[in-house]
């Protein structure tokens, strides 16, 4: 059977994705690697995924260790889920790589993608990911490594020009967006279809329908309503109200202008609000995205993780699973 090592496992993809791995038939045999830098996280993950195991009579079987080279030795497949330095989102460094730029003018959304912070970033994970790189070409050179550690187009890039591993970047970004989407408008998210096409966190809704019909002129409006930010997530909106505040000084800036990943008609050109209220809603604090996160890490963890393996038909298709594609391929 497979052994899917995951480096980084003490992190908040450690347990979700075991159990995501489980939720398939064909993995429910497998050997889940844990490794961490963190004894204490990866133990408390392994325990967690044991429980899981126990729970619902899977044959898989765990191991948490410390030692990278033992969780990659034979492994059929390798996920990397890391943070450089410190903490992803919070603390140091990351609060240099957003405060500093902003003392000199750049505001950054979150900082992980491009700009200063995506850029400094990926000069403290690359040498890394090229590391773990090069432990693969020696203890399972035919693994595919499957990475969710951002910057993942800079990263991804680095290691297909560095290296002969085999990689592809996944990442929940386009359907986080997709339900975004569809609670503006009102909608249920199963009768929600969308085209997107770009590059990760930087990606297009090129179609947005709602039971097969135009959405965008619903987007529009709802855009245009107050009422739609005060029932909206606390980080979509600041992504919005911060965009405001970089550009309150440029022409037809509005919320259209910079929603992020919805696309405007070709030509349209959106009113210009009032500084006063593109100024109303400032952007957060490092303190409040911190607290932000930590809510929603504790809510995550407060959900039944253990049902999602119940489920008959889980939300990421079988067929589109990336642990699946080489068993697709041999078919």
């Amino acid at each position: 059977m497979a052994k899917i090592a995951l480096i980084g496992a003490g992190s908040g993809f450690g347990g979700r994705l075991s159990v995501d791995i489980l939720s398939f038939p064909e993995l429910r045999e497998s050997t889940i690697a844990l490794v961490d830098i963190n004894r204490d996280a990866v133990d408390a993950v392994g325990g967690f995924v044991r429980k899981v195991i126990d729970a619902h009579g899977c044959g898989a079987k765990v191991v948490a260790t410390t030692d990278r080279r033992e969780a990659l030795d034979g492994a059929d497949y390798v996920v990397v889920a890391i943070s450089v330095g410190g903490p992803a989102y919070d603390g140091v460094p990351y609060h240099y790589e957003i405060e500093i730029p902003a003392k000199f003018g750049v505001s950054q959304r979150v900082g992980d993608t491009v700009g200063p912070g995506g850029i400094f970033r990926t000069l403290r994970s690359a040498p890394e990911m090229l590391a773990i790189c090069a432990d693969m070409q020696e203890l399972c050179p035919d693994a595919l490594l499957i990475n969710y550690t951002n910057p993942m187009a800079m990263l991804t890039w680095i290691v297909n020009e560095g290296t002969t591993i085999r990689n592809v970047g996944l990442c929940h970004s386009v359907q986080g967006t997709a339900h975004q989407l569809a609670r503006y408008i009102g909608a249920q998210f199963s009768e929600m279809t969308y085209w997107v096409a770009g590059i990760n966190h930087m990606s297009w809704f090129l179609e947005l329908k709602r039971n097969g019909e135009d959405a965008y002129p619903a987007l529009w409006d709802a855009l245009e309503n107050p009422e739609t930010f005060a029932t909206t997530p606390f980080a979509s909106r600041s992504c919005v109200t911060s965009a405001f505040r970089d550009r309150v000084d440029a022409p037809h800036v509005g919320v259209r202008s910079v929603l992020p990943q919805a696309a405007r008609p070709a030509g349209a050109v959106p009113p210009r609000l009032p500084v006063s209220e593109r100024r109303s809603a400032p952007a957060p604090t490092m303190g409040e995205r911190g607290a932000f996160r930590r809510r929603g890490r504790a809510q995550g963890r407060a959900g039944g993780a253990l049902e999602r393996v119940r489920q008959p038909h889980h939300p990421l298709h079988r067929d589109e699973h990336p642990l699946s594609l080489q068993r697709q391929r041999r078919q």
